[in-house]
Order: C-alpha cells, then structure tokens, then sequence
C-alpha cells in the first residue's frame, strides 16, 4: 500500500511541475499582451500557427527561438513581474553562450626522452 501511495504522489508532483513549465508560445504571447501587441506597427502572424513565422522572431534551424527584435514597432508599457514573459531555459546545449576568451598558456617542459638500457 505504501509503495502504491508514493507512486501516485510523485505523478502529482511530476503532473503539477509539467505544468509550470511555459512553452515558448505561451511565453511570447504573455509577452505580446503584457506590451500591447495589438497596437503594434507590426504584429503579422502573431499567435498563428508556427512562432518562427511572427513578425520579429528568429528561430535556429530546429525551431528554438534564438532572437525577438520588435525594436520601433511600438511596443507600450513593461511586463508586469507576475507574467512569466520568458520560458524556463531549455534550449539545446549548442545554443548555451560559450566564454571563448584566450586562455593564458601554460608552458611545460617537453619531456625528455627516455633513453634505452642496453
């Protein structure tokens, strides 16, 4: 019975966390409503169909949003604290900044070669 019982509350924690992640979709939208998306200069093809097709919107060559450039569309107001305007983090590993600064080098010795006892 116990085991049974701990099956089902961790599918209601695993059902309830599901939940609390936001797609990019909801993401973009809670954004669109938050900065008054239907004033813009330019809202085509926001919330239709695919998101890489907004107005504004790059999506890398597997459909992740990588870049939002709505600059001189007028866009109103700030999104308020309690809207989630950006999705958790899950982009694939490749997309993750990198620090690509030079590394100082280290200098070792070469080793010395070993020598054969005859």
């Amino acid at each position: 019975m116990k085991f049974g019982t701990t099956l089902v509350v961790l599918g209601l924690i695993a059902t309830v966390f599901a939940q609390c992640v936001i797609t990019e979709e909801e993401a973009l939208m809670n954004m669109y409503v938050a900065l008054g998306g239907d004033s813009w200069t330019d809202n085509t093809n926001w919330n239709t169909g695919d998101v890489c097709t907004w107005y504004g919107i790059g999506c890398n060559i597997d459909g992740y949003v990588v870049s939002i450039d709505l600059s001189n569309n007028n866009l109103v107001g700030l999104p308020h604290r309690r809207h989630r305007v950006l999705p958790l983090p899950q982009e694939p590993p490749a997309q993750r900044q990198r620090d690509l600064r030079p590394r100082p080098r280290r200098h070792r010795q070469p080793a010395q070669p070993q020598v054969p006892q005859p």
